[in-house]
């Protein structure tokens, strides 16, 4: 499904290097689940799969889709509208706010035909999406609402943890509100001391780290247009000496 700061082009990617650096795992943890896309990659490795978010209304709809529920198959722009007010009960509230919004960004304008949506309407597209998602890997998820930023780090043996979460210096997502960078990466050190490995993607990481995987790619806001590229990271945060200089981030200690 489309969201914005996803990664459906890089997953697969992304999944595999973390698979062979950290030697496999048991289950793995996507705390900023979003649009799907990297959960399903890691679920091809056929281990459990737990999916969690802090937009509740994101993380109902997940639910009810693994109840069997089924995303309208049409979406006018005064559906879109009307959704806003849906309460984060109704599972059309997250698959209308992301999925049929323009560029992923949630309520960030109804998004139509031809909106850098290959010809396809973005409803149909979202749904096809997230049907073959499930069709593929409903066995391996578990959804949880959590934020990651409130849960107390502990040891668990064979979890490893991939954060996607909103990068520093851009628009963010209007679902999540401010979000707490220099509490995140705290808290990241925290799962590390207890033996757990984590590997985040970012444009820049403020610790020492080392440089797990990276893709140099047009900024996401308008892929046919001329941008000037960007490169994502994935770091983890083993305090061996980074490729690049660490952004110089206050940490609230």
């Amino acid at each position: 499904m489309q969201y914005l700061g996803g990664k459906s082009r890089l997953a697969r990617r992304i999944a595999k290097r973390i698979w062979y650096d950290s030697g496999g795992w048991a289950r793995v943890w996507d705390p900023f689940v979003g649009g799907l896309s990297c959960a399903s990659a890691f679920a091809e490795w056929e281990k459990p799969v737990l999916c969690s978010d802090a937009h509740l209304a994101l993380i109902n709809m997940y639910l009810a889709l693994a109840d069997g529920w089924e995303p309208p198959s049409y979406v006018s722009e005064e559906m879109h509208r009307e959704a806003r007010d849906y309460p984060d009960s109704n599972p059309r509230k997250a698959f209308i706010g992301y999925g049929c919004s323009f560029m992923g960004g949630y309520f960030n304008g109804y998004a139509r035909n031809g909106d850098d949506y290959n010809g396809r309407e973005p409803w149909v597209k979202a749904s096809n999406s997230l049907k073959r998602a499930f069709r593929r890997s409903k066995h391996l998820f578990e959804f949880q609402h959590l934020d990651f930023l409130a849960v107390t780090p502990r040891h668990e043996p064979g979890l490893v943890i991939y954060c996607d979460p909103p990068y520093e210096g851009t628009t963010g997502y209007k679902a999540a509100g401010d979000f707490d960078h220099g509490r995140f990466w705290n808290r990241i050190l925290e799962w590390e001391a207890k033996g757990v490995p984590c590997y985040v993607s970012e444009f820049s990481c403020p610790l020492p780290n080392r440089v797990v995987w990276e893709h140099e790619r047009k900024r996401q806001c308008d892929q046919r247009r001329e941008q000037p590229t960007v490169t994502d990271f994935v770091f983890r945060l083993d305090g061996k000496e980074s490729r690049r200089e660490p952004a110089q981030v206050p940490l609230a200690l």
